[in-house]
């Protein structure tokens, strides 16, 4: 069992050893997530699974590296709460979507197609782990930090993000869902000021979890790794 916590090792070494499984074994389980969703959407060569396993994946990471570590602070709470929440939310909306239209035509011309399939959901597998290592990062740690100017910017910045984004899909999928608006282009709204506002809302809750990592890794501990 790795011992986190050796003297014996410099803080740069420290940190790896505390964080490395989690950041490792987190692309693991969303390998085999994905891999078990992929068989059952190419088997049986339907839709509902495809963006409904992208979202549940990040609450599943999320989830999994706060109650494996143990450790309940404000931080990791606040952060691990805002993602699955908006991962939640965004699952649900993206499931009665395809649900309603009952499929993607994303995937019309590679459905059928099992390898350029995969291909779709080795790229989720990929957004899916990028996205949640600020999160991942920050349930792996032990260290106590006080809560400060960052964290409180980029709890703003992640659920200002979630509510422009959600503005931005409802208003879209209301507006397809008007017969008058076959083949029109949505550019009222939010979509009169940005060609996709629900990609530039989703950036936001990304950079937000970025920016809340911040505080651990200038920790006094921490901020030597770089120069040792």
């Amino acid at each position: 069992m790795w011992n986190t916590t050796n003297t014996t090792l410099g803080p740069g070494a420290e940190l790896l050893t505390e964080s490395w499984f989690y950041v490792v074994g987190g692309l693991g389980v969303t390998i085999v997530f994905q891999l078990l969703c992929f068989m059952v959407a190419a088997s049986c060569k339907f839709d509902l699974l495809t963006d409904f396993a992208g979202s549940t994946n990040f609450m599943l990471l999320c989830l999994l590296s706060l109650c494996l570590k143990g450790v309940y602070d404000t931080r990791q709470i606040v952060l691990t709460v805002i993602i699955v929440a908006v991962r939640f939310e965004l699952a649900v909306f993206l499931l009665v979507r395809v649900c309603v239209r009952k499929k993607d035509s994303r995937f019309d011309n590679t459905r059928s197609n099992c390898g350029k399939f995969l291909l779709f959901w080795i790229g989720q597998m990929l957004w899916v782990w990028v996205c949640t290592l600020p999160v991942v990062f920050v349930n792996s740690r032990s260290e106590l930090v006080d809560l400060g100017p960052a964290d409180y910017v980029a709890w703003g910045l992640m659920i200002f993000g979630f509510l422009f984004q959600l503005v931005a899909d409802v208003h879209k999928y209301t507006f397809k869902l008007n017969p008058n608006n076959k083949d029109k282009i949505c550019n009222t709204g939010l979509w009169s000021i940005s060609r996709h506002p629900n990609y530039f809302g989703e950036w936001l809750i990304w950079w937000g979890a970025w920016i809340a990592s911040i505080p651990l890794f200038l920790t006094p501990g921490n901020a030597a790794w770089a120069r040792s």
